[in-house]
C-alpha cells in the first residue's frame, strides 16, 4: 500500500499531521522535505522495505528536489507539481516517488523508469557525503533516532 492508494480525505489528514511535525523537525536542518517511495505492491523494488503507506520527513541543508533531478537521470521521469495541487493525484500507474519541500510547497512526482530500492535515501546519502550509508538496515543511525525522540518528547 502507498499514500496514493488511500482515499483523498485520509491522505490529506496524514499530510496535515506530518506538516504539524515540521516545527520540531526543522530544528535539525534548513529545509524540511517529505517524500514517499511509492511502491505499487508489496515487495516492489521501489519500496524502502516497509510494505505499508508512510511518509518520510527529513531536514536537509540542500534542495532535495534539485538533487534528485540531477542524480536520477534515466531512472525516474520527474514532473513538477503546481503549488496547492495534491502531488499524489495523477493518472500514472505503477511505482512512483513524491517529494515535497514543506517550506516552499514545491513538489514533484516521479514515475519509476528503472526500479531502485530506497532511491531517495541513496541520493540523500550521496549529497551528505556518506554514500554507502543509505541502507537503514545496515546503518540505522540510532543516535539520530534518539535526537528526534528527544525533540518530540519536549513538545
Amino acid at each position: 500500500m502507498n499514500l496514493k492508494s488511500l482515499p483523498t480525505d485520509v491522505r490529506e489528514h496524514i499530510l496535515e499531521q506530518a506538516i504539524g511535525c515540521k516545527g520540531k523537525v526543522s530544528a535539525f536542518g534548513q529545509n524540511v522535505f517529505q517524500f514517499e517511495h511509492g511502491a505499487k505492491s508489496i515487495g516492489s523494488p521501489v519500496g524502502c522495505g516497509v510494505d505499508h503507506a508512510h511518509l518520510h520527513t527529513v531536514p536537509l541543508e540542500f534542495d532535495l528536489i534539485d538533487a534528485l533531478k540531477q542524480e536520477t537521470d534515466g531512472t525516474v521521469k520527474w514532473t513538477d507539481v503546481e503549488p496547492g495541487i495534491d502531488p499524489w493525484v495523477t493518472d500514472e500507474k505503477g511505482d512512483y516517488y513524491v517529494v515535497v519541500n514543506t517550506d516552499t510547497n514545491r513538489a514533484m512526482y516521479g514515475s519509476s523508469v528503472v526500479p531502485v530500492s530506497q532511491l531517495i535515501r541513496k541520493v540523500i546519502a550521496k549529497k551528505m557525503g556518506v554514500t554507502e550509508s543509505w541502507n537503514y538496515k545496515n546503518n540505522p543511525f540510532t543516535e539520530n533516532i534518539r535526537h528526534t525522540i528527544r525533540a518530540f518528547d519536549d513538545a
